[in-house]
């Protein structure tokens, strides 16, 4: 902070005089000297910090000119090529982990089915000669289990039958007690 004396504040006066052409007190006069004084201090703090700060970008602006790498291609098979190079890891990758997990779900999602089928059929186990030896056709929209008559002394399980001519029934041998 400066001395201050009159003479310095009938200058101030002065030049307020001539500018706005009516008169200032001392006290008005000591604070405009005040506010011009502290604008002052903050206008060369700020012009060394706008220099600080353009400095820093200038410097960040040429680090990221060192590190940044234009690439220009001939046409655009060889930008895709390119671009496929650098990208194809990850698109394999991702690829891969969407394929397995849809693969995972629908696979457990067909074990619980037929997990839930088999625990509400307790007694399923006992056709199992069926499903591995039974023959199939397909007629009229309706799935058929092919079974021929009993031959004799050989019986075939989910191959032959037996006639029950008393019970008027069908009887397919399907396992042994």
């Amino acid at each position: 902070m400066e001395q201050v004396n009159q003479e310095f504040l009938n200058r101030i006066k002065g030049r307020y005089t001539e500018k706005y052409a009516t008169a200032m007190d001392d006290w008005t006069a000591i604070i405009l000297h005040e506010v011009s004084e502290a604008v002052g201090v903050i206008r060369r703090e700020n012009s060394s910090k706008l220099s600080e700060g353009i400095k820093e970008i200038n410097e960040a602006s040429e680090k990221i000119k060192g590190q940044v790498q234009q690439v220009h291609f001939d046409n655009q098979k060889q930008a895709f090529f390119y671009g496929l190079g650098r990208h194809l890891l990850y698109g394999l990758t991702s690829t891969i982990g969407i394929c397995s997990v849809i693969w995972i779900y629908t696979t457990q999602t067909d074990f619980s089915d037929k997990l839930e089928f088999v625990n509400q059929h307790p007694s399923i186990e006992k056709f199992q000669s069926i499903y591995l030896n039974g023959k199939t056709i397909s007629e009229n929209g309706y799935e058929f289990l092919v079974v021929y008559p009993r031959k004799e002394g050989n019986i075939e399980f989910a191959r032959n039958y037996l006639y029950d001519k008393e019970n008027n029934r069908v009887l397919i041998p399907i396992g042994t007690e």
